[in-house]
């Protein structure tokens, strides 16, 4: 963790101005509530409670753009799916604007976002996204930190308010009620990309929707990412022609997301799904 709050993102052990998913807390607080020892608990807590609050306070300080409360992330490779059929939509229209012949679309833009970055420039200005992944794990790990902080008696009154003013934003700017969904938003084009990823899906996790949105995306998540003979749950829609179950993000399984799912799922007491996945 740097000085300033980031926790930088390193590929191949290499150091980039790129910044992780915020998931350290959300993490962290399951680890903390499995431990019987409550002493053993809070001990561990107070030892990150401070980085943890820092890393999220550069989140809303430097990625908060437009000031509603949502951050943006400046490449998919900062979100927790890089790859996702999400980013085809804004990454094509960026290729477009910047006139560019290459087809590896995403390292050309890794290249020119890094630059800015180390330069100190402005990223925002060339390609930015209001990712309701990232958004909903900064908002699942402030609940986490609100969790820690009345648990060693920290004062948590700013992470509350942080938290409050993302969800009504969530809601406000990113749900789609006609799919039953949330949809990235790029800040360039003002446009929120329509795609089938179940990054769309992911807000259940921090108990944004209500329950009748809730309801809603399980239609979704039926509908679109299970058949009986696929494993449960695709990362794409199983009807979409850009679907590569083989791959990563583009419709290929992935645990950790169904573990979130699982999460969330339950979170609304939507139990059936919820099981079926744990299974």
């Amino acid at each position: 963790q740097q000085e300033d709050g980031r926790m930088p993102l390193f590929i191949k052990d290499i150091e980039t101005p790129f910044i992780q998913a915020p998931l350290h807390a959300g993490i962290i607080w399951q680890y903390v509530q499995e431990i019987e020892d409550k002493k053993t608990g809070r001990k561990l807590v107070k030892k990150y409670f401070e980085k943890l609050v820092h890393s999220h306070l550069y989140w809303y300080e430097h990625r908060d753009i437009e000031e509603d409360g949502l951050v943006s992330i400046f490449h998919p490779i900062e979100s927790l799916l890089p790859t996702s059929c999400a980013w085809d939509e804004s990454l094509s229209a960026w290729k477009k604007r910047a006139h560019l012949t290459d087809e590896d679309i995403s390292t050309a833009l890794f290249n020119k976002q890094k630059d800015l970055l180390t330069l100190s420039q402005q990223p925002e200005k060339e390609w930015a996204m209001k990712d309701p992944v990232v958004n909903t794990l900064l908002c699942w790990s402030n609940e986490a930190l609100i969790a820690m902080g009345k648990f060693i008696r920290k004062n948590v009154s700013e992470i509350i308010q942080w938290n409050e003013l993302a969800l009504y934003s969530m809601n406000e700017e990113l749900w789609d009620e006609e799919y039953g969904i949330y949809r990235g938003y790029d800040l360039i084009t003002k446009e929120l990309p329509l795609s089938g990823s179940i990054g769309g899906l992911l807000p259940l996790l921090a108990g944004i929707p209500v329950q009748e949105q809730a309801e809603a995306m399980l239609g979704a998540l039926r509908l679109n990412f299970e058949k009986p003979d696929f494993y449960k749950l695709a990362s794409n829609s199983l009807y979409a022609d850009v679907t590569q179950v083989e791959k990563p993000g583009r419709g290929a399984m992935s645990l950790f997301m169904n573990w979130l799912i699982f999460q969330g799922l339950s979170r609304f007491d939507l139990i059936d799904l919820a099981e079926q996945i744990k299974n």
